[in-house]
């Protein structure tokens, strides 16, 4: 078994206790959109 199996089966386990469900994305599936989002500054007091 390697690491992310490993990996895997624990996260399953802790999400199943908790009731959340985990989705798994395909390797492949863009994790970045290419669209420009607005810079939010921090308001300094």
């Amino acid at each position: 078994m390697s690491l992310n199996d490993e990996f895997k089966r624990q996260l399953e386990y802790k999400a199943k206790n908790f009731g959340c469900e985990i989705i798994i994305a395909d390797r492949f599936y863009p994790s970045f959109i290419h669209q420009v989002k607005p810079v939010l500054t921090v308001v300094l007091r």
